[in-house]
């Protein structure tokens, strides 16, 4: 039995029908409304969303797919239970979708009114446990684990001063 081809809506109608709720969402829901429109769609076992809803969603609504692809996968990993916090911009989702704990990272974001960029970098502080040591190759764990910013270097991790100071006279 053939199906009813007018039972199942088109990648148009789809994409039109995301860009109508959007357009008509307030600007704090716009984000979670793509993210989690977009997530809906995404195939079981398949590592991408379509390209055709990706490159329609950039058509219509002027959001590149990459940026579409960022907001789904923090809408996918931020509960709807913790969406919505009074003084959370955008940013505190995004670093805390990154962690084990969105739930704690978020509560602490909030009780201590940290901005976008000091969470951060508690959220990257905290990452930094257990990265080996550029030095002896321990991990960096603990009191006594240093991050480094080299300029023009990404963040690099030490178990300990000994350790930094030997590495950075050797490259003197």
């Amino acid at each position: 039995m053939a199906q009813d081809e007018t039972s199942s809506p088109t990648q148009e109608e789809i994409i039109e029908d995301i860009v109508g709720k959007w357009k008509d969402a307030p600007e704090s829901e716009k984000k979670w409304l793509l993210g989690d429109s977009v997530n809906e769609l995404k195939e079981p076992g398949v590592s991408d969303y379509p390209r055709w809803l990706l490159e329609g969603l950039e058509a219509r609504i002027s959001v590149q797919c990459d940026t579409v692809r960022q907001i789904a996968w923090v809408a996918d990993k931020i509960p709807e239970d913790l969406r919505g916090m009074c003084d959370m911009k955008w940013g505190h989702y995004r670093a805390a979708a990154g962690t084990d704990d969105a739930k704690m990272w978020l509560t602490a974001a909030h009780a201590g009114s940290w901005s976008v960029a000091m969470f951060r970098d508690e959220v990257n502080s905290n990452k930094m446990h257990g990265k080996p040591c550029l030095g002896c190759g321990k991990p960096t764990c603990g009191e006594g684990s240093y991050r480094v910013h080299p300029q023009g270097e990404k963040v690099i991790h030490f178990c300990s001063a000994r350790c930094a100071a030997d590495w950075f006279a050797v490259r003197s």
